[in-house]
């Protein structure tokens, strides 16, 4: 009786166990999924809500609310814009913004570092979070200039509960290292993806 006792106090007052991913994993879209990405694009799906952002972003800065939930926000050296997740965008629109975003920041002069998926098993519920990393392209040849930053390094995440979207993240830090120059400005960024 005792020994039961003891198990159950010790199970009552123990610490909690830190939570750790369940899985981490390389980001891989499937066939079906890059069709219907394909799809979207060729149709001009992303046409509107590009507008629809780009009026919210600018609208944010004024301090005013847009159509889309955002929040736009500075964290050291790190510019942030959170773009949340309302049932009537549909849940691929979140995925589909998230690769659309990664291309174009490709497109000016960016590479792909890494793409991830991390599940977290939460008390109730399961948590997933997709990142595209991406870091200024390094020239071949280096002339003894400083490297271009551009916009520092950049991340694009979307969070989901239950396989539910939450947010769309788009983060740029300040990369501090003396090889590089001066970080661009972060609304030049904002202009380059939602226009």
């Amino acid at each position: 009786m005792f020994a039961q006792f003891s198990q159950f106090v010790k199970r009552v007052f123990a610490a909690p166990k830190k939570e750790e991913p369940v899985r981490q994993e390389m980001l891989v879209r499937s066939y079906s999924y890059k069709q219907q990405y394909k799809t979207w694009i060729n149709q001009g799906g992303h046409e509107e809500i590009l507008k629809n952002l780009y009026t919210s972003y600018t609208l944010n800065k004024l301090q005013i609310t847009g159509d889309v939930p955002m929040h736009v926000f500075v964290e050291g050296s790190s510019r942030h814009v959170v773009l949340h997740y309302t049932d009537s965008m549909g849940k691929t629109l979140f995925p589909y913004l998230q690769d659309f975003f990664r291309d174009r920041i490709m497109r000016i002069g960016y590479n792909l570092y890494l793409s991830d998926r991390q599940i977290i098993s939460r008390a109730g519920h399961i948590e997933q979070i997709d990142r595209h990393i991406l870091r200024p392209a390094v020239p071949a040849f280096h002339s003894g200039d400083k490297l271009e930053q551009l916009y520092g390094h950049i991340t694009i995440k979307v969070d989901y509960i239950d396989d539910r979207p939450l947010y769309l993240q788009i983060s740029a830090e300040a990369i501090q290292d003396k090889a590089y120059g001066k970080v661009f400005p972060f609304d030049e960024l904002a202009e380059t993806i939602f226009q």
